[in-house]
This record gives C-alpha cells, structure tokens and sequence, in this order.
C-alpha cells in the first residue's frame, strides 16, 4: 500500500508554488524574480538513492553502499527488498524530526530543520557531510561552522556530486565539501573543506536559491540574476567563456528576471518569471533541450513553449520541468528511460512524461532516473532501477512512472 505525503503539507507547498507562477517580484522573501527563499523541496534524487518527506518524517531507499540511506546498520530495520546494501523500498531516516527540506548529493544526504540547523549522512571522502571529519556517516550528523559550532539558520539546500550548498535566512550562501574546482565559491580550490564556509560574493548580493552541480555551483540573486562559479569546461558557468572561477561570475543576460535554477553535473538550467526555460553548460545528451546535442557557454532557449514551467529539475545529464498545466516534460540522456516517454532514446527537445495520474507538484532528478510527487501525495518514480532508487519494490528499470511503495 502507498503512503501518502501529508496532504496539509503538500496542499499548503502547492498553493506556494501557484502563487510562484504569477509572483513578479518586490517582497524581501521573494525578491524581483518572484522565486521564494522559503521553498524547501521534499523530494530529492541522488546518483542511485532517492528521499522523500512525509509530514516531517524522511524516508530514502537505493544504494546503501555508504550510508545514504540514513537507516542505521541494524539489519533488522532492512525489509525483505534488501540486496547487497540496496533498499527497493523506503525506509524512515533515523535520529531525524522536523524536517523542512531534503537534498541528495552523489552518494550522501542532507535534510535541513525547522530549527534552521542542517544535518547530513553517508559518503564523507571529501567533507561534504559538513560534521567536521570524512568519515562516512550511516545516520544523521550535524552540520558545523568554521569555529566548530552547529549550524543555524539555514532555509534551503542543495547538493550534488561531494559537495553540498546552503541558503541562510539573511540571503547568503554557504557551502562544504568537495573543493577542487571552486566549487564552493569560497576563494579557494584545490582543497576539501569539511565544515560550512561562506561564499565570497559580490558586494550587496542576496542570495534568493542556492544550486550544486558536479564541479560547480549557482546562485540565484534576490534581483533575479544568476552566478555561478567552479569548473568551467563546459561552459557550465554561462559567462561566455570556459575559464573556471572560485568565486561568483555572473551568467550573461536573460531577457527577463529569473525565479528558480537547477544544476546537473554539467549543465543548468533557469525558469524565468515568463515559464520560459533557458539552459547552459554540456549539451552533449541533450539536457539543454534546444534542440542539438552542443555544448554552449551562454544561456539558449529550450523548446519548451507553448508550454510553460512552474518547477525545473536538474538530473545529472537530464532535465525536467513541471508545467502549469500539471504534466511534466524531460529532456537530454534517456539510457535508462530517466525521461519517462516509454522509451530508452536519449532527446534535445522536451518530450511528455506518460502515464502519471494526476497534477505534478514537484519533481527531482538523479543520475539516470526521476521521481515526481503529486498534488494527491503519492510519489512516483522512473529509470534507471539497479540499486533500488525507483522504491518499487524491485531492481527493474522502468522507461514510464512507477508508483513508490511506502511502508504502512
């Protein structure tokens, strides 16, 4: 049987994300670009796990492998669906209550409170648990500042690949982890931090979204603008070069103000306050969604219209954004039919998710697989399968959504 999201939660984040759609700007916590600093998301997609919050209470399943789960290690709270540290089923994270938002990054987990603190589980080599050490993890651990002091006042978080970014309730940014390329905008490269540190941003920049990448990371301004900074190879950093930046760069012009970004591994993507949809970075599987399969350094129009976006979700070389209409569409790498369109045919162009039952709410992308959460509660999921990250109950790649079977 399905559990279902607490429907008080999930109808009170839906009328949210209406209001989104329309907002403009001109109010402190949503700024010019109309993009809510208090939107927390409560579906989260990683490399081969995926978590969920329900009425404050957080579930993950998929690879194990590291801890990501956040199950703890006592085989008793496994199910029957358990092999070789994969779960095929949800299980409830531990140590863990009221939860605001979640996050996945490669191979580890972040949940970030009520309270404002933020805590963070499994894979730890490069610090981006944020506990103090790089020891993996198998149940939550808090999150410390430079002077080794809990974390707070944190609103929103973001990780992908072994780092982890965090939105603090003043509009600055913080970030730990994975450091090589800069990806933590700190000034520094070529070093792991394993505790939160600031981003050196510009004079006067608030912060309104934090996104992590692979190797690099964005910003999203309270005045609508992007910034991004870390590994540039691809263009990822969207300011008309390929050099890499340890602190912000400012994308190049969109021609209207943004409200909401992702990042995939290499590329991103922005939701501006019109629907309209431009991406930027690699485009070598398709996940810019113009139409080709190139690389660019600047934002270019994905062939969205005459839909329009309310939600976009990153997927390591996949993008998705849920309409106002409720559907769903994706676009870029299909090998394990992540886009949800019956078939294993990678696109450049945004194709329709089939066969989910209802009105999306939200939605997040891993590395080869999907999930998506209904207005009606239920979560449904599609993909790439092998570690359990779909939470059906099997280790099948499914190329269409596939209903999630929470425990009773």
């Amino acid at each position: 049987m399905k559990r279902l999201m607490n429907l008080g939660l999930g109808l009170a984040y839906a009328l949210g994300m209406i209001a989104l759609a329309g907002c403009g700007g001109g109010h402190e916590d949503h700024g010019a670009a109309g993009f809510s600093r208090e939107t927390n998301y409560f579906l989260a997609a990683g490399d081969f796990h995926s978590c969920s919050l329900s009425g404050g209470d957080l579930y993950c399943w998929g690879s194990n492998d590291n801890g990501q789960i956040g199950a703890g290690m006592d085989p008793a709270l496994y199910y029957s669906n358990y092999d070789n540290l994969n779960v095929s089923v949800p299980l409830e994270v531990r140590n863990i209550r009221d939860v605001k938002g979640v996050t996945n990054g490669g191979s580890h987990s972040c949940a970030n409170l009520a309270n404002g603190a933020v805590k963070c589980w499994g894979y730890n080599e490069y610090g981006q648990l944020g506990d103090g050490d790089f020891n993996d993890t198998f149940l939550p651990a808090d999150v410390i500042d430079a002077a080794g002091l809990d974390l707070t006042g944190i609103i929103q978080i973001s990780a992908r690949g072994d780092h982890t970014m965090a939105l603090t309730s003043i509009g600055t940014a913080l970030g730990w982890g994975d450091n090589y390329y800069g990806q933590l905008g700190n000034g520094y490269s070529s070093t792991y931090f394993s505790y939160a540190t600031a981003v050196v941003g510009p004079e006067g920049l608030t912060v309104a979204q934090v996104s992590a990448g692979g190797y690099h990371s964005c910003l999203l301004a309270g005045d609508g603008g992007v910034w991004c900074f870390g590994d540039n190879t691809y263009g990822q950093l969207g300011d008309g070069t390929n050099t890499p930046s340890n602190v912000p760069v400012q994308v190049s012009d969109f021609p209207g103000l943004v409200r909401e970004i992702c990042s995939g591994f290499d590329h991103n993507c922005a939701e501006l306050t019109d629907g309209s949809v431009y991406c930027w970075g690699y485009g070598g599987d398709g996940q810019l969604g113009q139409g080709s399969f190139s690389n660019t350094d600047t934002p270019v129009l994905a062939a969205l219209a005459p839909d329009l976006a309310l939600h976009l979700a990153c997927g390591n070389d996949h993008t998705c954004a849920v309409l106002t209409t409720g559907a769903m569409a994706c676009w870029g790498d299909n090998e394990d039919g992540g886009l949800g369109n019956g078939t294993f045919s990678d696109s450049n162009v945004p194709v329709d998710v089939i066969g989910l039952p209802g009105p999306v709410l939200a939605a997040s992308a891993g590395n080869l697989h999907t999930c998506a959460l209904l207005f009606s509660g239920e979560i449904f999921c599609w993909g790439g399968n092998t570690a359990g990250q779909l939470g059906t109950g099997d280790f099948e790649d499914y190329t269409a959504p596939r209903s999630v079977l929470f425990p009773l």
